[in-house]
C-alpha cells in the first residue's frame, strides 16, 4: 500500500487504562477503527452513534476483534441538531464523571443523497455545541494532576478546496453558512468543504479561549481513506487498485490515534494547541482562508449567536 507511516497505535501508544474517550460517528470507518485502536489499549472508550441498532453491532464487531465489553461502550449520539448535541452531552455527563478525550468524528459527506442543508448543521454548528456541552467536564477533567484532555476534531483537506478556499467567503450573519451551492458542478462536495472550513475556523478560536487551560484543541486530516469499498460491488482487482492508493480504515484512523492519546504530545502540549495535522502527527499550515484571523472570529461568533437563539 503506498501510504508512508512511521506511526503504529499498538506499538506507540501507551497504557490508556483510567482514560475516558467519546468517539462520534464510532460505528463505521475512521471512527469505528479510532475506537478499536484506543479501546485495545484499555481506555473505556464510548462509541457515539445516532442509530442504536447500528452501534450495538459495531460493538459486537469489536467484541470479536478481541475488544473487552468494558473498553468498548455504545452510547446513543445524535447531532443531526444542536439541540440534540447538547441532549448528547447531557446524557453524556450524567453517566460519566469525567472526559479524557472527545473525539469529534461524526460527519455528513459531500456525496449525492446526502441533505444539503444538514451538511452544515453536523458537521460545524452541532459539533460545536456538542463540544461547548462538553467543555464543563473536560476542564473538571483537567484539573486533575497529571492530567492530559484532549478535543479531537477530524477534518479533511477539502476545507482547503472547492468552496472552501473561495476568498470571497465571509461568516457575519446565519445566512452566510447556508450559501446555495446547487449550480456549483459539485454541490454537495462543494457545502462539505464550506463545512469543514467552518468547523476548523471554530475549533482554532476554542483553543485560544481554552487558552488559561491545560486543553489540547488539534484538527486532523485522516488521509485519503477507503471508507466506501466494503459497501460497494467492487471486483477483486479494484479491491485491490483501492488498497494500493488508498489507505483502510484502520490506517486512516492512525491519525485520530496519534491526536487522542499520543505521548508525543503530552510531552509537550504547547507546541500542539491548536495544531493542524496531516497523516501521522505531520504539522501542515491550513488553508489561506482558515488561517484568517477575521473569519475566525466572525465564524465564532456568529455561530455562537445562532446557537444563542436557540436557546441553547
Amino acid at each position: 500500500m503506498l501510504w508512508s507511516q512511521s506511526f503504529d497505535p499498538s506499538k506507540d501508544l501507551l497504557d490508556l487504562t483510567s482514560k475516558v474517550i467519546l468517539v462520534t460517528g464510532g460505528n463505521h470507518g475512521i471512527g469505528y477503527s479510532t475506537v478499536k485502536h484506543l479501546a485495545r489499549k484499555g481506555a473505556k472508550v464510548y462509541l457515539g452513534a445516532r442509530n442504536e441498532e447500528k452501534g450495538k453491532a459495531a460493538i459486537a464487531r469489536l467484541n470479536e476483534e478481541g475488544i473487552a465489553p468494558e473498553n468498548a461502550i455504545y452510547f446513543p449520539c445524535d447531532i443531526s441538531t444542536p439541540s440534540q448535541a447538547k441532549q448528547a452531552a447531557e446524557d453524556f455527563m450524567s453517566r460519566e464523571d469525567r472526559l479524557d478525550v472527545l473525539v469529534n468524528n461524526a460527519a455528513l459527506l459531500g456525496v449525492p443523497g446526502t441533505p444539503v442543508d444538514q451538511i452544515m448543521m453536523v458537521n460545524h454548528f452541532s459539533t460545536l455545541q456538542l463540544t461547548l456541552s462538553l467543555l464543563p467536564l473536560l476542564k473538571k477533567t483537567s484539573e486533575e494532576l497529571d492530567s492530559d484532555v484532549r478535543i479531537v476534531a477530524v477534518n479533511s483537506m477539502g476545507h482547503r478546496l472547492s468552496r472552501g478556499a473561495d476568498s470571497n467567503i465571509q461568516f457575519k450573519t446565519f445566512e452566510d453558512f447556508n450559501k446555495d451551492f446547487s449550480k456549483d458542478r459539485f454541490p454537495y462536495f462543494s457545502q462539505y468543504c464550506f463545512s469543514k472550513l467552518a468547523i476548523l475556523l471554530a475549533m482554532t478560536v476554542l483553543q485560544k479561549k481554552l487558552a488559561t487551560t491545560p486543553i489540547t484543541v488539534i484538527s486532523v486530516h485522516p488521509g485519503t481513506v477507503d471508507t466506501f469499498s466494503d459497501r460497494l460491488s467492487l471486483s477483486r482487482i479494484a479491491k485491490f487498485l483501492t488498497g494500493l492508493f488508498i489507505a483502510s480504515p484502520d490506517v486512516g484512523a492512525y491519525n485520530s490515534a496519534f491526536a487522542a492519546a499520543s505521548p508525543l504530545i503530552k510531552a509537550d502540549p504547547r507546541k500542539y494547541k491548536g495544531a493542524y495535522l496531516n497523516p501521522v502527527g505531520v504539522f501542515k499550515e491550513p488553508g489561506a482562508n482558515a488561517r484568517r484571523e477575521d473569519l475566525q472570529e466572525q465564524c465564532y461568533e456568529t455561530t455562537e449567536k445562532y446557537l444563542a437563539s436557540l436557546g441553547l
